[in-house]
């Protein structure tokens, strides 16, 4: 993927053909071809530089023959002890070695022109020692050797960026750079990534200097990286620029390029379902294979991909093992692309229904990560210590183990560890990407791995209950939870200790950094030295180097070992959120957050048929299995129809006949089968919804099912869960436990700040009931300026007013309140949910605006519409404004689910803080406040309806905010601690005078 490599013509004319004789006849004698007929030096020098010259001249039309005049030119350069020369002809096989393919011969010749560079003092040694790195990155990366790979494209971009216009240097090198970059990220499958580097190094792309061969490459790169994320469309414009290109370039000599592109619009034609013009390029194709028979196995598996298309088994099988045995020959038994042909032929067997084929096929595929594995031993997992590649093993891993689940139902115990092995690999690949969308990516797909794996657990569970089990499965239910927004906080936590502090902590801070990132790099790259050396044969030659490696390798592991000590000792929320656990164990989770024996967990984990939930008390542990989503779908559907239905419109009896029936049914189906053996002690809960649960209110639900009697939504009618539990709401568990660390109890901040930019007083008089998102026509907002108001009286705190509830003045003073509260419009945006925003007085704040804007509430109010809507994404959760100030740094938001009443909101809202202000907990205190409204005895009967008051919820802990901090206070504690200082003077003196 790194480069298009080209393979011209072969040369004619009589003038090559007698100096390849030459050099072979020298060759065979063992000689610089020269030596062999000339004994003076100046003769044997302008010789070499003649044939020197002719090589660089049959770069682009016969790398063979350039090949092998630069390395008999070499020779004699060395025999002539012109070091300078003898490095620059090594750097140019290494070019010609890496385009024919011949990875064995550039390693052999990277090693020669690093001995050279070692060696002798060189002058412009730098360029030529990046132009080593470099290609050294590329030999990784098609050996699928990635952490290397990079390893050596950092030094070499290192030393690029420090020299000064050396000769022929300009941004194509650079250009270069960033494209072998890119190649390297989408080896891992960081597709997000690869595809920032590709476009920078379209970016950098010399204009002054076209080179079509290059731009083509890198289109064809960002084209296949665009369709692996699924932006199809985005990926197609780039292969269709590539196909405009192609006419520029001569077939015959370029027909690599040619071919390259032919294949990626086949993959893209593939992903369209456009089968027909896929076979056009495989047409098209066919007959360039002639001259590169190495990339026959692409067009076999591309032909398989078809006939799978067209459901032609037998077809797409035989095309597969044709792809293959082609591909064992030119890439080895061991390169991870084997892998992936394994399990191509392991589904096409499943789908023709012979079951064993498949197994045997996968288990050759795992033999390919581990040579030591056993293919006999359907139960027994590959290592992961020499993988480079984990995707491919995590899918072959699945595929195995959902058909060993198949075939042996009973073994749960010994089909268990094929699931963790894969979720292990899961972990590793995670640390490898940096883009989250690739990380979210991962997260869409690993979640069917989790399903399998509690649903084992489950299995064993029944068999013996052992809490183990338990913990297991809770431990993978969190890494499906938000897991991008644990990383995100704990990252955005890190960059402000960065830049927190004095000037010195920050220069240290880096300097730790900085040893700590070349550390990790160097234990990378020795490494895979060490076991590199140790497959090679064995001599007194190989044994000193590994001696001398492992000596090394101890010294940067003691380096390494120190430099997180000292991050441990001087920066321990980094060392923490570095090296730390990444999601909260189960028994942590209990001494943490239900302490008190009033309070429960419940967490879910839901994948396509598979429902599962954890109840959690302080010292117990529950693993249930819920009817399957199907079960409940219909009525979740219903709820979600009748919380959304306008007005006075919720009065019909058919829609409060159909919310009565399905709050009921959901309730039985989700909470029933956990919370009917609770002790009524337990009043409070923290709920961890998956899945589409995220959108539910499940205060709303009805713990009695309610005979069909006339329209009541009254509490006296209706059997709330709000009645029975405050609720409290989280993305995670361990963000859950995170959120009380990051309350900020200490910190002097003022306690309320309020705004509401209310939309002017149109003529109306009424209240808000609707806004439009498509038009941005905001509607009046009284109340929520009556709701800010009395609120920051009540807490002599700050109100920001229609033209003073402006997004800089909120951005100025983010920091400063224990409450903030935005009193607004807000909007979802249903394409993408970075771009779901809140209104301003004078602008927009979208969702992803919010992550820099650092924020220390103890308490986030959105008391605007659907702030806790948005797109929802398997294996992470809801993408909605509430997320976005979470992560910004509030460890707790109330949020709303759907569309907000502005009076019902107002009324709320300030008995809400009346009760905070008390000092009851947050959870205890959004209940009562729901419950006071319904009790009110002031409201029509519409407004009784759940649609009106359940749709805020709090996201966070169920801790009270502390607003004892007082400066006045502190400032009477230093005076009187003073007073005492001087009375026990005073006592003392005395004392000592009677004596």
């Amino acid at each position: 993927m790194s480069n298009l490599k080209k393979r011209p013509q072969s040369p004619d004319g009589l003038r090559t053909t007698l100096l390849l004789l030459l050099l072979l006849i020298g060759l065979i004698n063992e000689l610089p071809a020269y030596t062999a007929y000339s004994t003076d030096p100046e003769e044997q020098r302008e010789a070499a530089d003649i044939d020197y010259a002719r090589a660089v001249e049959l770069r682009g039309t016969d790398p063979v023959a350039a090949d092998l005049l630069f390395l008999n030119t070499q020779q004699v350069y060395e025999h002539l002890e012109l070091w300078n020369k003898a490095s620059a002809c090594t750097i140019y096989r290494c070019q010609l070695n890496y385009d024919l393919e011949r990875m064995d011969s550039l390693d052999r010749a990277l090693d020669q022109a690093q001995s050279i560079i070692d060696n002798h003092d060189l002058k412009g040694e730098n360029f030529r020692q990046e132009r080593i790195y470099y290609f050294r990155a590329m030999l990784f990366d098609v050996r699928a050797q990635y952490e290397e790979a990079q390893e050596m494209l950092t030094r070499a971009s290192s030393i690029l960026e420090a020299l000064e216009h050396p000769e022929g240097l300009d941004s194509s090198y650079m250009s270069s750079h960033k494209t072998l970059s890119g190649a390297i990220y989408y080896g891992r499958g960081d597709y997000e990534t690869a595809i920032n580097r590709y476009q920078t190094a379209l970016n950098l792309f010399p204009i002054s200097r076209p080179n079509e061969a290059k731009l083509l490459n890198i289109y064809n790169n960002l084209g296949l990286a665009l369709l692996e994320l699924g932006r199809v469309s985005e990926g197609m414009q780039y292969l269709e620029a590539s196909l405009k290109i192609l006419p520029q370039l001569d077939q015959d000599i370029y027909f690599n390029d040619y071919l390259q592109t032919y294949f990626n619009l086949i993959k893209g034609h593939l992903l369209l379902k456009d089968t027909e013009q896929a076979k056009t390029y495989l047409t098209r194709a066919l007959p360039l294979l002639q001259k590169k028979q190495d990339d026959q196995h692409i067009w076999f598996s591309l032909r398989a991909q078809v006939d799978e298309e067209l459901q032609h088994w037998p077809a797409a099988l035989l095309n597969y093992q044709q792809a293959l045995s082609r591909r064992i020959l030119i890439r080895g038994r061991y390169h991870p692309s084997i892998a992936r042909l394994y399990r191509s032929i392991g589904m096409m067997h499943q789908k023709m229904g012979d079951q064993q084929a498949a197994m045997e096929a996968y288990q050759q595929g795992l033999r390919v990560f581990d040579p030591e594995f056993r293919t006999d031993d359907l139960f027994g997992t590959p290592s992961l210590q020499d993988v480079t590649e984990y995707y491919p093993l995590i899918q072959l891993l699945k595929d195995r183990g959902d058909l060993l689940m198949k075939q042996y139902p009973s073994r749960a115990g010994d089909i268990l560890p094929t699931f963790r092995i894969a979720i292990q690999a899961i972990d590793n690949l995670r640390l490898l990407y940096e883009s989250d969308a690739s990380k979210l990516l991962l997260s869409q797909e690993a979640k069917s791995v989790f399903a399998s794996a509690i649903t084992l657990l489950y299995q064993l569970h029944r068999l013996s209950p052992k809490r183990e089990y338990i913990e297991e499965a809770f431990r993978y239910m969190e890494k499906t939870k938000a897991l991008l927004l644990l990383e995100n906080i704990r990252k955005w936590r890190n960059i402000r200790l960065t830049n927190s502090g004095r000037s010195k902590d920050k220069q240290e801070f880096n300097d730790l950094l900085e040893k700590e990132k070349n550390a990790k790099l160097d234990l990378v790259l020795l490494q895979r030295l060490i076991k590199d050396a140790r497959e090679q044969d064995q001599d007194d030659s190989h044994t000193e180097k590994i001696i001398t490696l492992e000596q090394a390798l101890r010294k940067v592991t003691a380096l390494y070992e120190s430099v997180k000590d000292e991050l441990a000792g001087r920066f321990p929320q980094y060392y923490e959120a570095s090296y730390g656990e990444k999601v909260a164990e189960l028994s942590a989770v209990q001494q943490k957050l239900l302490a008190n024996d009033d309070t429960a967990l419940v967490s879910y984990f839901i994948n396509g048929e598979h429902s599962f939930a954890i109840l959690l008390t302080e010292d117990s542990a529950t693993l249930e299995q819920l009817a399957s989503p199907a079960a409940w779908e219909e009525d979740f559907q219903d709820y979600q129809e009748t919380l959304r239905t306008p007005g006075g419109a919720v009065l019909q009896d058919t829609i409060f006949q159909k919310y009565a029936h399905s709050a009921a049914s959901l309730y039985s189906h989700l909470l029933n089968p956990l919370l009917r053996n609770l002790r009524k002690s337990y009043r409070r809960l923290y709920l961890l919804p998956d899945d589409r649960l995220g959108f539910l209110a499940f205060e709303s639900l009805l713990v009695t099912p309610t005979p069909d009697n006339p329209v009541d939504y009254s509490p006296d009618h209706l059997d709330y869960l709000l009645e029975h539990f405050a609720l409290a709401y989280g993305y995670s568990a361990t963000l859950l436990v995170e959120s009380i660390k990051r309350q900020h109890i200490r910190e002097k901040r003022k306690n309320y700040g309020g705004f509401a930019p209310v939309f002017g007083d149109h003529s109306t008089g009424g209240r808000a009931v609707s806004r439009d998102c498509t038009t941005g026509e905001l509607m009046y907002l009284p109340y929520s300026g009556e709701s800010v108001t009395a609120t920051s009286t009540l807490y002599k705190g700050d109100a920001f007013l229609n033209e003073q509830a402006t997004l800089k003045n909120f951005v100025a003073v983010a920091q400063d309140y224990r409450i903030l509260q935005l009193s607004t419009h807000a909007c979802v945006d249903n394409s993408n949910a970075l771009f779901n925003v809140l209104y301003f007085s004078d602008t927009t704040l979208a969702n992803y605006e919010i992550f820099d804007i650092p924020i220390r509430a103890d308490l986030i109010i959105l008391s605007a519409c659907e702030t806790g809507n948005g797109d929802l994404l398997q294996g992470e959760g809801i993408m909605s404004l509430s997320r976005g100030f979470y992560y910004a740094g509030s460890s707790n938001v109330i949020t709303s689910l759907w569309p907000a009443d502005d009076h019902a909101t107002k009324e709320m809202m300030i008995l809400l803080n009346r009760k905070l202000k008390k000092g009851l907990d947050k959870d205890e205190a959004l209940r009562q406040t729901k419950l006071d409204y319904l009790r009110s005895g002031k409201l029509r009967k519409a407004n009784l309806a759940p649609s009106i008051w359940a749709n805020f919820i709090l996201i966070g802990n169920q801790q009270r905010i502390d607003f004892s901090y007082s400066p006045l206070l502190l400032i009477s504690l230093a005076v009187a601690c003073i007073l005492l200082a001087i009375a026990a003077l005073i006592f003392f003196h005395r004392t000592r005078s009677r004596h």
